[in-house]
């Protein structure tokens, strides 16, 4: 199942992460195999052995039973099946037109200066493909239980596309 995003085109779409499913339906089924050799090879049903491990085996059916069908979703940059990045920056009021104007003249080195590492009601929000051919940013201000688009979305193209990214994921480290 796929859900798709238009930007003017389809670029990006949701698909089952597969080999994560294949993981998660791996531990759900030890888990079964746990409670069932519970229930069918330990004599004493009060013992701490038997308790522990249809604990345990139910713990891990429902953890990942749950994980298998909801959480194995992953967004991709169409033209290559690349998995995209998400990360969230903080940045000041007073740094929002230097910091559009900066990346409108494809320069990013007021990435670094303008961030901030806690909340402060504006957000720059960067999705990037993991093959940095494609990447798109927005700014967002923090109003009462939403947030409001403060700048057009931005799409990164060209020559200036790898440099952006690569700071990007330097910022995202840095800022860990």
């Amino acid at each position: 199942m796929e859900t798709n995003i238009k930007l003017g085109v389809d670029i990006i779409s949701e698909r089952r992460n597969a080999k994560k499913q294949t993981i998660t339906l791996i531990y759900t089924l030890l888990g079964a195999l746990l409670v069932a050799i519970a229930i069918l090879f330990v004599p004493e049903k009060s013992s701490p052995l038997y308790l522990l491990m249809l604990t345990v085996g139910v713990i891990m059916v429902i953890c990942f039973g749950i994980k298998a069908v909801a959480w194995n979703k992953e967004f991709v940059y169409n033209a290559t099946q690349s998995p995209l990045k998400q990360h969230t920056f903080y940045i000041k009021h007073h740094d929002l037109n230097t910091l559009l104007s900066e990346l409108k003249k494809e320069n990013t080195s007021t990435l670094e200066r303008v961030c901030e590492a806690a909340n402060t009601g504006m957000q720059l929000d960067v999705i990037y493909s993991s093959d940095n051919k494609f990447a798109v940013c927005q700014v967002f201000k923090y109003v009462p239980y939403h947030l409001e688009a403060v700048s057009d979305l931005l799409h990164i193209e060209g020559d200036f596309l790898p440099l952006f990214c690569a700071s990007i994921d330097a910022l995202a480290k840095k800022n860990k």
